[in-house]
Parts: C-alpha cells; structure tokens; sequence
C-alpha cells in the first residue's frame, strides 16, 4: 500500500479533498473457539541466531520441523482426548501455516515490472523522456533482470525489492531518507549498513518509510515518519533521538520472531511467530490501536520523552477495552490503509479496524475516529483472509471464496462498484466488489486497487490519470477492468506479486515470452 506525491497533495488528518479540489491543486475436536495447535514460545524465538545468506534452507527446514513437531504433538493430544476428534480445522491451520512458510522461504523470483507516474523517478526506467516518466502499461524494469526479485513493496515516491540472495534495493525519491542509501535514485541501487550480512525475506514502503525483515525474524528501518505538521521523526536510542531523517537501516529494538510486516502512512504493523498484533510509529489518528500520548504539550513543546515510549515503541495492539488483539484468539493477517489499521483473527476471520474514519474506511457504518480495533460485524461470516487499504478506502478478500469487498470513500471508482460514483460518494459499510473472477491476492494504492485471480488475471480499478491502472489511459476505472498484457507486448506471464504506489503500480512475474 502506499500514499501521495508531489502531484497528489499530501492528505493528513482532515483529508477531505474532492477530485475537483484535487484538479484545482494541481493547476497549482476444536472447541469454539479453538485454540491453534502450539506455537513457538518467545524464549525460543529471541534463542534464534543470525543466519548468513547460505542458511536461508537451513532455517526454512528447522522451522517446518518445529511447525511439524508441534502439529504432531497437537494431534496426539486430540486424540487422547477424543478418539473420533474432528482434525479438519487443525490441518487447515497447519496447511496455511506451512504455505506461509514456503512463502517466506522459498520464494519464487521473477521480473519487475512497473507503470504509471514516475516523475520522481519510481518507475526506475529513466528520466529521459516523457515515456520513461509516464508509463501506459506493465514495462519490464531491465536494471533488476538479473537480480533475482522475490518481493517488492511501493511507496508513496519510493519502492524496495528484496532478492533471492536476501539482498535489498531501492529506488525513487530520496528526500526522507526512504532509500535507505545514497548514490542514484532513478535507478535500483543496493542498500548496506546494519542489514549487510542478514538475510532479507520481505520489505514494506509507507510514506517515507522502509522496513526490512529478516529470515530470523528481526525488523530493520529506514527514512522516516511525518506528523501532520510535515516533521521528521524516526525510531532511536532515547528521547532525544527521534527527530530525525534515518538515512541508513537501522534495527528496530523489541521486535523478535515476526513473520511480516505491514507500512501505512507513518506508522507500522507486525505480526510475530505467536500471533501477535503489534504496532509502532507515529498514531495520532488511533491507527496504533493503543493508547498514546499527544504529539505536543499545552505550550507547544513536543512530548518527546511521551511520543518515544507510547508511540515509537513496538506494542501490542488492543480491541475495545483495552485488551490485547492476539493471544488465545491469534492474529491471521493484517493491513495497513494510509491512517487506519486492520487485523484478521485466526479462529473467528473476525475483522477489527482502528484509525481515521472520515470516509468510513474502517467499515463500521460511521465516520467517527477508533482509538482501539473494533469489530467489522458486518464482515462475520465472509471467511474474510486478506485486509489492505489506500489513503481513505479499505479492501478485504476471502481466498475461501475468492470474493472482494470494499468500504471508504469511492468518488475515483475506488470501491469497484459504481460506473459514474458522485463525487465525495463513499460507502460506511462493506459492499462486494464487482469481479468476475475468483481472486487470491489484493493490493492498495493511494486511490487505486489491483486484485490477482487464481488464474492468473490482474485488474485494477479507481483513480487513474497517473496511469497507475495499466490500460494506457489517464482515467479512472469504476469497475475492475483485466490487464492487457499483450498491449504491454508480454504474451505470456506468470504473476507473482501484485503491488500499489502512490501513483504507480508494480508486478512481480516470470515472463515465458516477449511479443
């Protein structure tokens, strides 16, 4: 997911701009509910060593024997209890969790390709001509063709890849520190510092961020969080380290055994090994999910001592009442839109949300502001897998069913749902996404979506005059609408990786031929 740009104004708190606003800017046996079989504790977790590139099997084999150690202890235990013990919800768990694994370990590579707006060099095709900066369609990124890219995250000006040799590269708009490097900008470049030596499996971009997660479940970051008033400020050793552009990776204390990673605006998701929610950053809208001090004291100072221990400290999330997200009822996936954060439970696919509601992105049928993760009622039932969001929408996904729904505002086609929405038009509550198509995987842009089907088919849909949707025309897309790859003069492609900028887009694929 991913947020503004030089040409898309920045949105913070209040964020209310029509499109018309923006055109004038611009002219300027498990019980109910069951516990999932033994996870790893945290002392075994934080026991894990640093492994070096070479040991990325290594590690991935010795946590699918723990994984398979635990099941098989989960189903002894079964049943002793109970002869005839239902098994099926527990090897779906562990067929989910072990995919998971494969996903994190054994990642295929493929090529990058990218497309939309790259006035800030994001595209990384060059900035030479008109065509390198404004991209109609998917365009393989040829500097990377030989470097093997397993993931990819886009950012609001900036995008990272980590690659099959657990390496990370970045590219765009350098001016937070988001690069995490010095040197080329337009172009991939490699970034060191504290990440050199640890294998990297995963990366996310927000704003004028990066994170880094390594294969022993450790979280680098770099470039920086911007408040409302536009300042700086990052993770650091103490209180009078934090108002700063981190322009190298740095490692984020507190953080052991975390399986993935999430980036919204200024503010960061995680989940860890034992299925908890925790979150860091800067939560001045209740996108934190937790208590948090006020950025500044009655006479104008900052909190700085305050925001260092309630908003930069990695914590666990809370749910209504001030209690823990995670736990017995376990964290499933989570998500991050611009200001607002989303979660899965694993037992229930219950989903929670918390943060800026001006457009009803949290799904709760008003506008009000959540400070806590608040139940999503009107999801129960939908087997909901997959949560994401952009700077005021939200998209959810079941890989049960394959169905999209979709809540906030849609007056750019965001929603999917409408062939002319009115403008500031906005839905409070979840509606169904207009695919016809069983769809595996979701991402977010600023204002636009991408969905992946299980065979194999991209669409896009909502604000489209950067081009970020991939057809080749500056304008909006009200429905979702399959990519042409043969336009993009790719016959065949697998796809990997769908992924959404600020207002661009990319994919990860292996292409078979060229046209």
């Amino acid at each position: 997911m991913s947020f503004s740009s030089h040409t898309i104004k920045r949105v913070r708190e209040d964020g209310q701009k029509t499109r018309q606003q923006y055109d004038i800017d611009d002219s300027e046996g498990f019980e109910t509910p069951r516990a999932p079989f033994p996870r790893a504790s945290s002392a075994v977790l934080a026991s894990r060593r640093i492994f070096k590139r070479k040991d990325r099997y290594l590690e991935y084999f010795q946590t699918m024997q723990a994984l398979n150690t635990s099941f098989k202890q989960w189903v002894h235990e079964q049943i002793s209890k109970k002869g005839n013990s239902d098994l099926s919800e527990g090897i779906a768990d562990y067929i989910e969790h072990a995919t998971k694994l494969n996903q994190r370990f054994l990642k295929k590579h493929g090529e990058v390709l990218t497309f939309g707006s790259g006035d800030c060099g994001q595209l990384a095709h060059g900035i030479d001509n008109d065509e390198d900066l404004q991209v109609k369609f998917p365009r393989i990124v040829y500097s990377l063709r030989d470097k093997q890219v397993c993931s990819i995250a886009c950012g609001g000006l900036h995008n990272a890849v980590s690659t099959k040799d657990g390496r990370v590269w970045t590219w765009g708009c350098g001016d937070d520190g988001a690069l995490g490097r010095t040197g080329e900008e337009n172009l991939p470049g490699i970034v060191q510092g504290a990440i050199s030596g640890h294998v990297i499996t995963h990366v996310a971009c927000g704003d004028s961020q990066t994170l880094a997660l390594s294969v022993s479940g450790e979280v680098f970051g770099w470039g920086s969080y911007k408040d409302k008033e536009g300042k700086p400020w990052f993770d650091g050793e103490n209180p009078n380290d934090i108002q700063k552009l981190q322009k190298e990776p740095y490692h984020i204390k507190g953080l052991a055994g975390i399986c993935d990673i999430k980036c919204g605006a200024s503010f960061n998701l995680a989940l860890d090994n034992t299925g908890q929610a925790i979150s860091w950053g800067l939560g001045e809208l209740g996108e934190l999910s937790r208590e948090v001090c006020k950025m500044r004291f009655p006479n104008g100072s900052y909190n700085l001592e305050g925001i260092f221990n309630t908003h930069l400290q990695p914590c666990t999330m809370k749910k209504d009442g001030n209690t823990d997200i995670g736990g017995n009822e376990f964290v499933k996936s989570i998500g991050c839109g611009g200001y607002h954060s989303l979660v899965v439970l694993n037992h229930s696919a219950e989903v929670f949300t918390s943060g800026l509601n001006n457009y009803g992105q949290l799904g709760l049928g008003d506008d009000r502001n959540r400070q806590f993760l608040t139940k999503v009622s009107s999801l129960d039932g939908y087997e909901i897998s997959l949560v994401t969001g952009g700077i005021h929408h939200s998209v959810v996904c079941s890989e049960a069913t394959g169905f999209v729904y979709a809540f906030g505002r849609g007056d750019s086609g965001q929603l999917g749902v409408n062939e002319s929405p009115k403008v500031a038009y906005a839905e409070h509550l979840p509606i169904q996404v207009s695919i016809n198509d069983q769809v595996s995987s979701i991402a977010c842009g600023a204002n636009h979506n991408l969905a992946l089907s299980r065979t194999g088919n991209v669409y896009t849909w909502g604000y489209g005059d950067m081009l970020a949707l991939g057809h080749g025309e500056e304008s909006d897309e009200f429905k979702p609408k399959k990519l042409n790859f043969k336009l993009a003069e790719l016959s065949k492609i697998e796809i990997l990786q769908i992924e959404g900028g600020g207002q661009h887009s990319a994919i990860i694929g292996t292409v078979t031929t060229n046209r």
